[in-house]
């Protein structure tokens, strides 16, 4: 009786987190987030994730093995900063260094450090990759920028989704460190 309980308490919340992502398709997938990938694809996997995941650097291996082998996916990265202050601060930075053309590789670069993202990494990684630190600054502290990150967690939340790296392809929102094969199964 209770493992029937728990499997009807799965089944709800798997239902409730299909029928949430079914409202929010539009903001899930929005284009003005950071992706690679063809801009008008329709096979689209959108990954949730923080700086300072130990996971996340692991599967960003994988995630641009998949760009690189199926070209016609489009990858959206959601920054999701749940880990420390400085995640905060990493995504706000990540985000600020799209408006500058330059977010896949300070994502890539941030992703490829291994320990804790200081903010001083952070500010030296961005002045390493040519990115303009005032303007940076200042995009970090706008509300175009606060707003796509509350967006985000906001989105986060009504998915329920509780770590990174987390992956949503289609109606499935899939928590979890991948290799290629599997997430060329999910696609």
């Amino acid at each position: 009786s209770l493992e029937n309980f728990r499997e009807k308490q799965l089944k709800l919340e798997s239902d409730k987190v299909k029928e949430s992502l079914s409202l929010l398709r539009n903001q899930v997938s929005n284009t003005s987030y950071p992706f690679i990938g063809p801009s008008e694809s329709k096979i689209i996997l959108i990954e949730f994730v923080d700086y300072n995941c130990g996971y996340c650097k692991r599967t960003m291996e994988a995630v641009f093995k998949l760009s690189e082998e199926m070209p016609n996916v489009k990858i959206i990265f959601r920054d999701f900063p749940i880990l420390s202050d400085s995640s905060e601060t990493a995504a706000l930075a990540a985000l600020a260094a799209d408006k500058q053309g330059k977010y896949i590789k300070f994502h890539s670069a941030l992703l490829n450090y291994r320990g804790n993202i200081s903010e001083e990494l952070i500010f030296s990684t961005a002045k390493n990759l040519g990115i303009d630190i005032e303007l940076l600054k200042k995009d970090m502290s706008s509300k175009e920028i606060k707003n796509k990150l509350s967006n985000t967690l906001d989105i986060a939340q009504k998915l329920n989704i509780r770590g990174t790296p987390t992956f949503i392809i289609g109606d499935k929102v899939k928590p979890g460190a991948f290799d290629l094969d599997a997430l060329k199964s999910m696609i």
